[in-house]
């Protein structure tokens, strides 16, 4: 935090003096988030899931996808949107077992070719 309270008071100090002039301020912070995840059992394989109750679809990346098994998709491969609106491809979808805690069920589980296993409000 002491290089932000830096750049906000260099920031509350600076002027620029030149006409028709614009100010770029970027900061990076090489601090990864730690999400929130949960591992679950898929078709009795452990998975590491990020938990996101905002995700409308719970999905798996391809290789999750063939270290359960490779089961049969169904539907055709398609396009999704993240909530930043960037795109990412859709493999298909198929029924899974999904063991969370004490609780078993059948659940349709979307393959992406995103390298995530996502946890989303339909589970």
């Amino acid at each position: 935090m002491a290089l932000i309270s830096k750049v906000k008071t260099w920031w509350e100090n600076h002027e620029c003096n030149v006409k028709n002039s614009v100010d770029i301020l970027h900061v990076s912070l090489s601090v990864k988030p730690k999400w929130l995840t949960k591992k679950v059992l898929v078709n009795g394989t452990e998975v590491e899931f990020i938990l996101d109750s905002g995700a409308q679809i719970s999905c798996i990346s391809e290789v999750t996808w063939k270290n359960i098994g490779s089961p049969k998709l169904t539907g055709v491969p398609c396009k999704g949107r993240s909530f930043t609106g960037n795109e990412f491809s859709m493999l298909g979808s198929f029924m899974a077992s999904v063991e969370v805690d004490e609780s078993k069920q059948v659940l349709v589980t979307h393959v992406t070719s995103e390298k995530l296993n996502l946890f989303g409000l339909p589970w």
